[in-house]
């Protein structure tokens, strides 16, 4: 029997078979530093028996937004067909006809460099005397994939289906005459002399994703970003050999659906969930932050990606400038937080395992239970993203402990976009939300009956078994405010509250100030598991325009069925609400 250790990255992954992560190879002639000490630690074990080779687990990870998916690429596709091959550079070859699209994941890569928008211009930290200092630029991390390596990934055995393409190529060239971003073929690794982390060393891998989309118009081709997620990660580089396992990306076919599908396989000579990155000959072990280091990062973004950001920073700070027709010029600045992480596994013959599965993976039960049909054990399932929001805490809340298994030091920006009114211009930054919660509402907070409100969800406990207390921080400009309320130019005032899920208010310290143009809302001190963040905003002498919230409920009598909208909607005489 073979053991599964596969930790799918997320749910768009479509592949299932090539989305298996090779095991990691011995360690013992390496220097690994504590695992305690790294960003990504569990301190207690999980609950599967890796021994046990009659059973197969599902498994959820609640990673606080942290995922080890930086590889980057980019492949294409022709009309509804799915990806047919992957992308060396984006041009003729890449996108023949009007009929392809091509998409990938980007990373971000010195201004310098590349001046198409992405990109850093600079990293900045503060030292004791709260002087900013700008780090040391030291190398691109290049993350290509040996030939042998990839050779090999070609020859993997995907039972139902075939390999259509490998990964050959990291990283794209810009197109500066067209506007076309490019791609760094690994993070940027900075020195920040001084500011030692608890790997004893003072280097940072700066991981900046951005989502990649390009396509043809006649003989012109076309390419931009869509949104971005920036973490930087303080890292000790570990030479060793991966070699015959790093990260490959491959195209699969499902024979009996026709279905293709992304996924990729690899792993690391370190645990991968402690591996910032991972290339041939070494692994960026991912450590902790070691104080309250402020950050402050200067990057060029496309005037597009304006609007809504997140963060997973304290003392949040973002300022945009613009620099030409195309581009902007924002400031990202914050300290690290500290985010409780934690999992859980569930045995896919347990009698609830269906169910549970299939609500936050659908299709994952079928997966895992042919692959244990095959002889697989061990376990495997998605990590959380911010993308999907607190759903998965209302599938796995019931199940996961009290208290966290470890905790993660985050310093990370991440963009989004809004579309409600008011709420939704791209072309300008709109506002900012961050928190250190476990998981978090990945959008804009929604605006009903007067008042904004935002959800967090997470475990009671941290890892130390104290009460875990959260943050919450939300940036707006004034003028959205006013748009929202109706409100004139006069100054606004309002209140926080937070109220625990079963309705009870919850004793924290909130505030919310106005100056320079914008509305900030805070909240400290808040308990979980999933709270609800509420502000409600008054102005002297206004009254708020509230739209009121229109529901629709679907009516059945028989074999009839009608739907009745209002704002509290009821039933004809002999009807029954469908449940």
């Amino acid at each position: 029997m073979k053991p599964l250790r596969s930790s799918l990255l997320g749910v768009s992954i479509l592949s299932l078979a090539v989305g298996l992560v090779s095991p990691a190879v011995a360690v013992a002639d390496y220097l690994v530093p504590d695992p305690s000490k790294a960003e990504l630690s569990w301190t207690t074990p999980i609950d599967s028996d890796m021994t046990n080779k009659s059973t197969t687990y599902a498994s959820v990870l609640f990673t606080g937004g942290v995922t080890p998916d930086s590889v980057p690429w980019v492949a294409a596709s022709e009309g509804e067909k799915g990806f047919s091959s992957f992308c060396s550079e984006v041009n003729a070859t890449c996108l023949p006809t009007s009929r392809f699209r091509a998409t990938g994941l980007g990373l971000f890569t010195l201004c310098s460099d590349s001046p198409v928008a992405p990109c850093v211009e600079t990293l900045e930290y503060q030292d004791a005397s709260s002087t900013w200092k700008t780090a040391e630029f030291l190398k691109e991390e290049d993350l290509s994939a040996t030939p042998a390596r990839i050779a090999a990934f070609a020859k993997t055995d995907l039972g139902n289906n075939t390999l259509v393409a490998v990964q050959s190529k990291w990283g794209w060239k810009a197109n500066e005459t067209k506007g076309i971003p490019g791609s760094a073929r690994g993070p940027l690794i900075f020195k920040l002399p001084g500011k030692i982390s608890s790997a004893g060393t003072d280097t940072y891998s700066l991981i900046a994703k951005f989502n990649f989309n390009a396509s043809a118009m006649g003989s012109e081709i076309s390419g931009s970003a869509s949104d971005f997620n920036i973490a930087l990660r303080p890292t000790l580089e570990i030479t060793c050999n991966n070699s015959d396992i790093q990260p490959v990306r491959g195209i699969t076919l499902d024979k009996n659906t026709g279905a293709r599908g992304l996924g990729g396989g690899g792993g690391a000579c370190i645990d991968a969930a402690r591996a910032a990155y991972v290339s041939s000959t070494a692994a960026g072990w991912a450590a902790r932050y070691q104080d309250n280091l402020p950050i402050r990062l200067t990057i060029h973004l496309p005037s597009s990606l304006g609007g809504w950001f997140q963060g997973r920073v304290d003392n949040p700070d973002i300022q945009v400038s613009k620099m030409d027709a195309k581009s902007n010029r924002v400031v990202l600045t914050g300290s690290p937080i500290e985010a409780p992480i934690t999992s859980k596994q569930l045995d896919v013959d347990a009698p609830n395992a269906e169910a549970t599965i299939n609500a936050y993976w659908p299709g994952g039960y079928a997966h895992i239970k042919d692959m244990k049909s095959k002889g697989m054990y061990g376990v495997t399932g998605p990590i959380w993203a911010p993308e999907i929001g607190t759903n998965w805490y209302e599938i796995w809340g019931s199940l996961l402990d009290e208290k966290a298994r470890g905790s993660a030091s985050i310093w990370q920006y991440a963009h989004f976009k809004a579309e409600a009114k008011c709420l939704g211009n791209p072309n300008e930054l709109q506002g900012l939300v961050t928190t250190n919660a476990m998981m978090y509402q990945a959008k804009t907070p929604l605006f009903e009956n007067g008042a904004l409100t935002y959800k967090v969800a997470g475990v009671h406990l941290n890892d130390k078994g104290d009460v875990f207390r959260g943050s919450y921080n939300f940036i707006m400009r004034s003028s959205t405010a006013r748009c929202l309320y109706g409100f004139s130019s006069a100054p606004v005032s309002g209140t926080v509250s937070v109220t625990s899920s079963n309705g009870e208010q919850q004793v924290a310290v909130t505030s919310v100030t106005e100056k320079d143009g914008w509305l900030k809302l805070s909240a400290q001190g808040f308990t979980f598991s999933s709270p609800t963040i509420s502000a409600k905003l008054t102005q002297a002498g206004t009254k708020p325009v509230v739209k009121p919230v229109i529901k629709t409920i679907t009516c059945v009598k028989g074999k009839t069925t009608k739907k009745v909208s209002g704002t509290a909607p009821k039933c004809p005489s002999g009807y029954k609400v469908k449940k």
